[in-house]
């Protein structure tokens, strides 16, 4: 092999490997961006949805048991938009939303049958949805969605 072409394979390696740095560099900066849309869809997805969350009814014994399941249906849909958008993010305060949700799903559940009104669960209820309310504050001002 002489000494040009020895020298061409040479620099197409340096070449290469120039690229591969190049191509390594910018992948951080890829993953940056997605996870600031990734954000920007749960920031999005909280503030169309919060009204579910804000709306939820106050909770008393005499509270229509239909009028708390058709809330909590509106809740539920509001909290699977939001854990949908939040897959790419690693934040906590999706994972206590999550859990909120559930708490107060159980609570809502728990109401023994037959009944017209949330009778004596209504403490719980009003507990739970408390606990949404605040987990879900937390989430969005962590999530600094309002700046």
């Amino acid at each position: 092999m002489n000494k040009l072409n020895w020298c061409m394979m040479i620099s197409g390696v340096f070449l290469m490997a120039g690229c591969s740095k190049m191509m390594n560099r910018s992948a951080p900066a890829a993953a940056s961006e997605t996870k600031a849309n990734a954000e920007a869809k749960l920031c999005q997805n909280m503030s169309e949805k919060q009204s579910a969350i804000r709306n939820y009814p106050d909770i008393n014994q005499d509270t229509p048991l239909s009028a708390v399941k058709d809330a909590n249906d509106q809740v539920e849909k509001a909290v699977n938009d939001v854990q949908s958008s939040a897959n790419k993010i690693d934040n906590p305060g999706t994972l206590e939303v999550q859990a909120a949700w559930k708490e107060l799903q159980s609570s809502v559940n728990n109401v023994p049958g037959g009944r017209s009104t949330v009778g004596d669960a209504s403490d719980s209820v009003q507990a739970n949805a408390s606990k949404l309310r605040a987990a879900w504050d937390r989430l969005y001002g962590s999530m600094q969605c309002g700046a």
